[in-house]
């Protein structure tokens, strides 16, 4: 029971098709080792090129540096508490945004995985530009993984944006 539309003009009927490429990277150094905790120094990165008949090309990056506190007791359990900072860019033909971002991460893992949970808070504020209108930008991010017995999954992931108009044209 869904209404079909006609399209008002013969560009709407235009297929789209076009190419995407996507590279992620992450680098962890160790910084400092103690007895059952190391710290070390991380560092990801994201870049994103796309080029569509309809929309045109478009490029997006996204790095982040941060630290990661790893503690270990062999084979009972593993916690890890990372902190990344970063900023963020999309470019296309029609709008430029430039954003930053800050993400919480924890993980624990007890009895090498029988009981495994991920916790992830990622807030960001990002500027949106769009011929002469210009936006702000929030989001918060809230994503919680747990695994038991290397078999039941439970995925939860919420996300809040909030988008503000800070200028217009005159």
């Amino acid at each position: 029971n869904m209404a079909i539309t006609l399209p008002n003009s013969i560009n709407d009927l235009v297929p789209s098709a076009g190419a995407y490429l996507e590279l992620d990277g992450q680098v962890e150094v160790m910084a400092l080792s103690l007895e059952i905790a190391t710290i070390y120094a991380v560092g990801t990165a994201t870049m994103v090129l796309a080029c569509d008949i309809k929309s045109g090309p478009s490029l997006y990056f996204k790095f982040g540096v941060g630290v990661e506190v790893v503690v270990g007791l062999p084979v009972i359990l593993n916690v890890s508490v990372m902190y990344t900072c970063g900023v963020d860019i999309k470019l296309d033909t029609k709008s430029l945004t430039i954003g930053a971002f800050l993400r919480f991460q924890g993980t624990c893992d007890i009895l090498s995985g029988l009981v495994c949970v991920n916790i992830m808070i990622e807030g960001g504020g990002e500027i949106k530009r769009v011929g002469d209108e210009t936006d702000c930008i929030a989001s918060l991010t809230f994503a919680l993984d747990i695994t038991v017995a290397w078999v039941i999954d439970i995925n939860f992931t919420h996300t809040w944006t909030e988008k503000r108009q800070i200028a217009s044209p005159i």
